[in-house]
């Protein structure tokens, strides 16, 4: 440890020196008698402590004080003197000085010093700990703001905390409002304010993470598909909610791909019900024109084979009847015949030959105009989805579909009195229900055309499949 030593009086030098040694053998001293010597002194080599009289000719310790913190503002300052009042003592520890000492108690010298040196390494530590949590900081914020999905924190009273760059890039913030980045507890943005909701749902214990896939309409007009996932922030011990952290990641052109398969995947099925029905439907029925010609001719002529070809034509009949079931699945020809209800109709006659359960439709409400054919097939194939799933299933006595159009929109709901969606909608099994492939397809086709789907177990038992189609959806398929 180097010490500057600021003393005109020889006497009093070697008498500090002395007291000094005592706790600090290790110590370098160095001495200045005057502000020249003392000037030089700091600008050579800057101590690791300064002790210095407060009254020297021409020049002052209050000086010598200033002219060290000048230069740094952490080197400890003892004051030796021997005429330094309370008052002026108090001042000058105001004014930056560590501690001071009196001649006539040079014993106290050793206790001053190592109390300073004592505080001088507490404050390098903590000043080593800001540095290393600084860096950690900027190494955190850096890597959030390169992660590509958006990200914000809001505390328990709905003020933006943090937020990252990405949240920015989506564009979610009106003009003026990018200053809520910097986390200065300003109220969410009205691009995220949708949120609130379910970040209320999260925070009030209803979910404890919330996944969710939602539309996001920019500032710009465009729609960008988000899948967000949600989870709780806690203080210390893990027990009070403290905010919400909120992960969303932008997955609009997964979504466009998602729906241009699902366009060619429909197309083709079309395209193979339209085969089925029109060429190979027309020679099966050709086939049977024959086979019915073939009898009548055989019952005048050879009566004992009419009876094989009779029960051939019954087979033809039977194969016919299937293969006009398989292109009607395939190719819902009542969407472009009768419309929307014409084709469900169609779909329940497919099982009517079941007994049970008996399927009936309900229509409420005149038909919408102008509904989309890529619109209808939606919502077609999700009654498809309900309807095989609840006979399957179920084990119902009766399936209901009902079909609900209004000025508001499209409501269609399958419903049935039986136990096995129901059942399977609760729960952990329940959970395993929701994210099954089947439930998943009809919930994308719903978000395809606007809409939601919904999964009760009505009062009196079974289960109701209901999907809602807002006007905006029932006329064109969400883009």
């Amino acid at each position: 440890m180097h010490v500057l030593h600021l003393e005109d009086d020889p006497l009093d030098a070697e008498l500090v020196a002395r007291e000094l040694r005592l706790t600090q053998p290790a110590a370098s001293l160095s001495l200045a008698t005057n502000r020249a010597e003392y000037v030089a002194a700091l600008d050579a080599r800057l101590p690791d402590m300064v002790l210095a009289d407060y009254n020297l000719p021409n020049f002052t310790g209050l000086e010598a004080l200033q002219l060290l913190r000048a230069r740094c503002a952490f080197v400890p300052f003892i004051f030796v003197s021997g005429s330094l009042g309370e008052e002026l003592a108090i001042d000058m520890l105001k004014g930056g000085a560590t501690d001071y000492v009196l001649k006539g108690r040079l014993k106290r010298l050793g206790f001053a010093v190592e109390r300073a040196l004592a505080e001088m390494q507490q404050r390098a530590e903590r000043q080593a700990a800001e540095r290393a949590l600084d860096d950690q900081r900027r190494l955190l914020r850096t890597l959030i703001d390169a992660i590509p999905d958006a990200i914000y924190a809001m505390d328990t009273e709905g003020h933006l905390i943090a937020a990252n760059l990405a949240v920015q890039r989506l564009r979610a913030f009106e003009p003026g409002e990018q200053q809520a980045l910097a986390g200065n507890q300003s109220p969410l943005p009205a691009g995220l304010a949708a949120e609130i909701t379910a970040d209320r749902a999260v925070l009030d214990g209803d979910l404890s993470l919330g996944f969710r896939e939602r539309a996001l309409r920019l500032a710009d007009g465009t729609q960008h598909w988000l899948a967000t996932t949600k989870a709780v922030l806690r203080d210390a011990e893990g027990l009070r909610a403290t905010g919400i952290v909120s992960i969303s990641r932008d997955i609009t052109q997964q979504k466009q791909l998602e729906r241009e398969l699902l366009e060619v995947i429909g197309r083709e099925q079309r395209r193979i019900g339209s085969d089925l029905h029109d060429d190979v439907g027309q020679q099966m029925g050709g086939i049977m024109m024959m086979l019915a010609a073939l009898q009548r001719d055989l019952e005048k002529l050879a009566p004992a084979h009419a009876a094989r070809v009779a029960r051939l034509h019954a087979l033809q009949r039977a194969a016919l009847d299937s293969m006009r079931a398989l292109a009607r699945g395939l190719h819902p020809v009542g969407l472009t015949m009768g419309g929307l209800g014409g084709a469900l109709a169609d779909l329940l006659k497919q099982y009517a030959h079941l007994g049970r359960p008996t399927c009936r439709l309900e229509s409420i409400g005149a038909p919408l105009e102008d509904l989309e054919q890529s619109v209808a097939i939606h919502v077609f194939r999700i009654a498809q989805e309900a309807l095989s799933n609840a006979v399957r299933h179920a084990n119902a006595a009766e399936i209901v579909v009902c079909l609900e159009t209004s000025g508001a929109g499209l409501l269609l709901r399958v419903t049935d009195n039986g136990r096995g969606t129901a059942g399977r909608m609760t729960g952990a099994a329940g959970a395993d229900s929701m994210r099954s492939l089947g439930f998943r397809l009809m919930n994308y086709r719903a978000q395809m055309i606007g809409g939601e789907i919904s999964v009760t177990s009505p009062e009196r038992g079974g289960t109701c499949v209901a999907l809602t189609v807002p006007v905006g959806g029932a006329q064109r398929p969400a883009g």
